[in-house]
């Protein structure tokens, strides 16, 4: 669980440095983008419950709460971000003939 709060909270990270630099992205969505980084990480949680008795609402992470205010365009729009980040930190760099990092 530790990992994986972590991991979320770095992808909102380098996806709000992304979105800082990148002038046609929306402005709301950098502000969600700004308050989940503020927010720190924050493990998921879901509350499953059986009976409508109950009286409280779920608690949800302040990621996943942020993110459903987003209209379905724009969370398509992050999520592929997201995945454009995870894909180039996750692909191994080429050296060159000297050993150094390309």
């Amino acid at each position: 669980d530790e990992i994986l709060t972590e991991t979320r909270h770095q992808a909102v990270l380098a996806t709000l440095e992304a979105w800082r630099n990148d002038p046609s992205k929306p402005k709301e969505g950098l502000a969600a983008l700004q308050r989940m980084a503020l927010a720190g990480p924050s493990p998921q949680h879901f509350d499953w419950f059986a009976t409508a008795a109950t009286a409280r609402e779920p608690r949800r992470s302040a990621v996943l709460q942020t993110f459903s205010e987003f209209s379905p365009h724009r969370r398509s729009e992050l999520l592929k971000l997201s995945s454009q980040v995870r894909d180039a930190h996750a692909k191994p760099r080429a050296k060159s003939a000297d050993g150094a990092l390309k």
